[in-house]
């Protein structure tokens, strides 16, 4: 890892996809992450956490958490296929 990368956790990914008022922040820097212009790393554990915390703190359904993961790590993995060990 380089000096500017960042490592998200699952506040970070949770919290990005809650839609609560102060989402926005945490928002903008995975959309960074995904668009290329900030180096970032999402542990699988992140993922797992996040979708645990989507259902359990935010209220979520199991398929609406689901989504919402998938598709981010989607996202995540099609920006980032030279880095395989980046999500």
């Amino acid at each position: 890892m380089s000096d500017d990368t960042y490592p998200f956790d699952v506040g970070m990914v949770a919290l990005a996809h809650a839609g609560t008022p102060v989402s926005e922040t945490a928002l903008s820097h995975v959309t960074d992450a995904i668009a290329g212009t900030t180096d970032a790393v999402v542990p699988y554990p992140a993922l797992f956490g996040s979708y645990v915390f989507l259902t359990n703190c935010y209220g979520f359904s199991n398929a609406d958490a689901s989504r919402l993961i998938e598709n981010f790590a989607d996202e995540k993995l099609e920006s980032t296929k030279n880095y395989p060990l980046r999500l």
